[in-house]
């Protein structure tokens, strides 16, 4: 599972504590700035000793780059850094786990938070959606009753 990652230490510990059985790994994109552009420090705070024991299924993944100008050039500031960030965060996980039609990649906003069931049902109905990594990466959102 990949989420961007701003700060939102009780979502990203929620993530963690009920999907932790359920998600091989959870890949946390980080940046040291804000959308708006501002610097921001990176803390886990007030939850870092609760996600200490999750750690062992925990990627996190600096994103240290502003805005990719070039391919975002026709939008607002705050989307172009958001993008930029969704962007790295496909080339990453392209690179470094190499996805294949047998794995499922849930990529969520943080505070889009599936349950067993939800992940349960999508692997039920053998719901297959790949998304060739080297094409736009999509974001979809289930949502499960």
């Amino acid at each position: 599972m990949c989420t961007l990652y701003n700060n939102e230490s009780e979502m990203a510990f929620i993530h963690l504590w009920r999907l932790y059985d359920y998600i091989d790994i959870f890949i946390f994109v980080i940046s040291n700035i804000t959308y708006s552009g501002l610097p921001k420090n990176i803390i886990f705070r007030p939850y870092e000793q609760n996600i200490e024991k999750f750690m062992d299924k925990v990627d996190i993944v600096s994103f240290d780059n502003l805005c990719n100008a070039k391919v975002y050039q026709k939008i607002n500031k705050v989307w172009c850094i958001e993008n930029s960030q969704r962007d790295y965060a496909k080339t990453y996980i392209e690179q470094k786990y190499h996805p294949t039609e047998s794995d499922l990649l849930i990529v969520v906003d943080i505070d889009e938070i599936l349950t067993k069931e939800g992940i349960e049902y999508i692997r039920k109905i053998h719901l297959i959606i790949f998304i060739l990594l080297k094409a736009e990466l999509i974001f979809l959102t289930f949502i499960i009753n």
